[in-house]
């Protein structure tokens, strides 16, 4: 693998760490809507996180053990991304779920609905970035430890960056649909560098509808 493509499945994995911390900053506001700034809140959306990243840990390593290649890891990015765009659809199945499962089961049921899907998928970069990017057995404890190491630098300036900045100027569902968009530009670059465009182009054509389609629903919603 040459330096380019090596770099580029390090920002990735270092967008989509970044990405898991901001969907749990952004996810303590979705079900807070209804739930409440509380201890509960972020109880339920640190335990659906850390099941997610098992999740997703387990399953991304044994894809990329048997499809090790990196358009599979990029459609499985992009699918992250705009299963974000859902997130702010989800909103009414909040109010039933506390009334049927009370506040502390009712939190964690609505984070498992709401963001299980894209924290799991973001979750199998990291073990398949290691896959892709080890070339011999002694090297994958140095490649391991980059690919934590970005990931997890990614995720403090996502916390940072969402919180301090994200949040209070555009709001909750406009962070949401630019981590979205974020997560599926990258992708669709890596497509373009890792299939020569073909795979890009068809990309954007099964998503740049259904994208804009869900973007302008959220933006005639409100914010959150």
């Amino acid at each position: 693998m040459n330096r380019l493509r090596r770099l580029y499945l390090l920002v990735l994995v270092t967008i989509t760490g970044a990405s898991i911390l901001a969907l749990e900053v952004l996810g303590t506001r979705v079900i807070g809507t209804t739930y409440g700034s509380s201890l509960i809140v972020w109880a339920a959306l640190l335990t659906v996180t850390l099941l997610c990243l098992a999740a997703g840990y387990h399953f991304g390593g044994r894809l990329a053990d048997s499809v090790p290649r990196a358009w599979m890891l990029c459609t499985v990015v992009a699918v992250a991304g705009l299963s974000i765009l859902l997130a702010p659809r989800c909103s009414p199945i909040l109010e039933p779920l506390s009334v049927r499962l009370g506040l502390t089961w009712g939190a964690i049921a609505s984070a498992l609905i709401i963001f299980a899907v894209p924290l799991t998928l973001l979750a199998m970069a990291g073990p398949y970035v290691i896959r892709l990017s080890t070339e011999a057995v002694e090297g994958v404890g140095r490649t391991s430890g980059a690919v934590y190491a970005v990931s997890t630098i990614g995720s403090v300036a996502s916390v940072l960056v969402v919180s301090l900045w994200m949040v209070p100027r555009f709001g909750t569902r406009t962070s949401l649909q630019i981590c979205s968009c974020l997560l599926v530009a990258w992708a669709t670059i890596g497509l373009a560098l890792f299939t020569r465009g073909r795979a890009a182009a068809g990309l954007l054509l099964a998503i740049v509808p259904p994208t804009v389609g869900v973007g302008h629903e959220a933006t005639v919603a409100g914010e959150l």
